[in-house]
């Protein structure tokens, strides 16, 4: 009497199997996946007007699959099926900023600016990843020319590399496109910049200052420019000139021109071609995605002719890195005596953004350039500097607002407007 029922009968204790399964192993003969996945794909064209379920358990009756291995089967071609893939839920998830595909178990992601491997989803294997990959693009995937960048139908950007310049099979990249333009207040909601530092940018706009925003790369360059975007008037006639489409201008009067690259007739049109005929445009504004290599002194050249308002976005790690590459670049094409001169009247302020080592973006330094005695003088108006590491890794750091009085505030005191005078009293 002593004895429990468990005892009594000699029924095996319930073990509880805590190891975490990746989607990947959850069925675990790929070779057997793929036969039933193509011939259910088979009959689905076929028998198109009747019931998936239907059609998948008719295909699998009389193999012996668990229950945890049909259900992942179904999910499989109904995602197939109907959308795209294992990255179905990655796609329309707004917290995923990019996706990357590195292999059939290999998938990571961007999420609050910090990459994480994504263990729910997986392909079968190489081949799978190349039928994603097509209907993503929807176009032809040509190994002659083993490189895809395209946009996605939601704007979305992808880059992809195909076999045999990528070794390990098709790998590809997604950076998803906001769902809706980062405002000046989302930065400062989020700590990326202070209220200080938008009100000061949105004069800088308003102002018809050129500016050059730089940052490396998926620091938020892009983002920021889009953002101060907003502070153009209405009426405003705005080219947009970039190689991959990126920025969001919402603005009634909006041009965007990409260059581009025809690899069957061996055609180009590349940035600076489109730099060089945008004069003839018609421009009020003149937004530039990344500028880098050939088109900088067409740009130089552009500006110092009398162009206002510009906005332009560099990959660089900090202002004098942005500066360094544009001297070093003209110097190529003109004389370098004269190009410090040429970038102080092309470009009046520069404009830092960084990712640090926790995922967040912060404005880092906002800059002024002044020309004197031959030279570059960069003078430091906001600044955020960095402390320490919190426990949770978090990163500490102070804004600075330093004390000068900057050029800007001569050319808004002409347009009658003294609304940023307070914020340099000493």
């Amino acid at each position: 009497m002593g004895k429990s029922l468990v005892e009594a009968f000699s029924f095996p204790k319930a073990t509880i199997n805590d190891k975490n399964i990746t989607d990947y192993e959850v069925f675990a003969d790929k070779v057997l996946l793929e036969k039933l996945r193509s011939k259910i794909m088979d009959q689905v064209s076929l028998r198109k007007d009747e019931d998936l379920i239907t059609i998948i358990d008719e295909v699998i009756l009389g193999y012996d699959l668990t229950l945890a291995e049909r259900n992942y089967l179904i999910n499989l071609i109904k995602s197939e099926v109907l959308e795209f893939g294992p990255l179905t839920n990655l796609l329309n998830d707004l917290n995923v900023t990019e996706i990357m595909v590195n292999g059939p178990d290999q998938i990571y992601l961007e999420i609050d600016g910090k990459i994480v491997k994504d263990n729910s989803v997986s392909f079968i294997d190489n081949e799978h990843i190349m039928r994603t990959l097509k209907k993503l693009t929807n176009q032809k995937l040509d190994l002659s020319y083993p490189f895809i960048d395209t946009k996605l139908a939601d704007g979305s950007s992808i880059f992809g590399v195909l076999p045999p310049v990528s070794s390990k099979g098709a790998v590809f990249t997604i950076h998803k496109v906001h769902s809706k333009n980062e405002t000046m207040d989302d930065f400062i909601r989020i700590g990326s910049m202070t209220p200080y530092m938008a009100e000061f940018l949105s004069w800088a706009v308003k102002a018809h200052l050129n500016i050059l925003i730089c940052g490396r790369i998926g620091s938020g360059s892009s983002t920021l420019l889009s953002a101060l975007s907003q502070f153009i008037l209405d009426e405003e006639r705005i080219i947009v000139l970039e190689n991959t489409m990126e920025l969001l201008v919402s603005k009634p009067h909006v041009i965007a021109l990409q260059s581009k690259n025809f690899p069957l007739t061996k055609q180009k049109f590349s940035l600076k071609d489109l730099i060089v005929n945008v004069e003839k445009m018609r421009a009020d504004r003149i937004l530039i995605g990344e500028v880098s290599s050939d088109e900088i002194y067409d740009l130089l050249d552009l500006l110092n002719s009398g162009y206002e308002g510009c906005m332009m976005t560099m990959h660089a790690c900090d202002a004098s890195d942005a500066i360094e590459r544009l001297r070093f670049i003209a110097s190529k094409d003109m004389s370098e005596d004269i190009v410090p001169k040429m970038i102080c009247n092309a470009i009046d302020l520069v404009v830092v953004i960084d990712k640090l080592s926790d995922g967040k973006r912060k404005i880092t330094a906002i800059n002024e350039l002044n020309y004197s005695n031959g030279k570059i003088n960069m003078q430091e108006i906001f600044s955020f500097k960095q402390k320490k590491i919190l426990e949770n890794n978090e990163v500490d750091g102070e804004y600075t607002l330093h004390n000068v009085r900057p050029k800007m505030l001569d050319k808004l005191h002409k347009l009658g407007v003294k609304d940023i005078d307070f914020m340099f009293k000493k």
